[in-house]
């Protein structure tokens, strides 16, 4: 398996030191027009620089608002909630949770989230021969399927050389964070002008929330939006 460091970034603060060390693994480390990931530090709420280096990457990310976060306290995408406050469910229901809680764990003495977990009927059944899958955007669980001529009927996107029918998630090699549905007024020249379209988020702060304040480093495998894996700081 490839393995490669590509950044290694570091923002002190009064009380902070925070040092994230990118790992990508089995691939080059793709995002968007900057070559390195940086969903992380966006997922967190800090701020990327204006100055871009010569890759297009900003210089630095402004993580100062971590230095106030507190142990009492769950945080999200950079908005704080406080104990049980709970999380829209159209804000996490893409990463497949729901009736997100902020809760403290007293064996830890941190307030974590508490979500339950949307088991979609396609994960439980093996995927049929000559069907195609049909999403809304942001939706965890497929809304339908089409089958058969019922499929061969639909509309087509093509993006580069895959070709979707209408429906089906559509994935850009040159943005991994972004998905768009397939819709019938789809047009190749410009795929966003009519595509229902969103930006992925990472649930690592719901499901994982203290890799970062542990200085764990986020690891990248390929060419995915967020970090697959979080490897403690040796």
């Amino acid at each position: 398996m490839n393995y490669s460091m590509c950044l290694i970034s570091v923002h002190e603060f009064p009380k902070l030191l925070i040092v994230f060390v990118l790992a990508i693994v089995g691939g080059t480390c793709v995002l968007s027009r900057c070559p390195v990931p940086t969903k992380h530090y966006t997922t967190l709420g800090c701020e990327p620089s204006e100055d871009l280096n010569a890759q297009g990457c900003p210089r630095w990310f402004n993580c100062s608002t971590l230095d106030h976060r507190t142990s009492d306290k769950c945080y999200l995408y950079g908005k704080a909630y406080e104990l049980h406050a709970h999380v829209p469910d159209n804000k996490v229901k893409s990463s497949c949770l729901a009736l997100c809680t902020c809760q403290m764990n007293s064996r830890r003495g941190v307030a974590e989230f508490h979500c339950a977990h949307i088991d979609c009927p396609e994960f439980l059944s093996p995927h049929r021969t000559g069907c195609i899958r049909q999403y809304r955007t942001n939706d965890c669980c497929a809304s339908r399927q089409a089958c058969g001529a019922k499929r061969t009927n639909l509309p087509k996107c093509t993006i580069g050389s895959v070709s979707y029918y209408e429906g089906e998630r559509m994935q850009f090699p040159d943005d991994p964070c972004l998905t768009c549905i397939c819709t019938q007024h789809f047009n190749e020249s410009d795929p966003l002008a009519h595509t229902k379209c969103y930006t992925n988020e990472c649930a690592f702060e719901l499901i994982s929330p203290s890799v970062s304040a542990n200085g764990s480093a986020p690891v990248y495998y390929g060419n995915r939006c967020c970090p697959w894996e979080w490897r403690p700081r040796m």
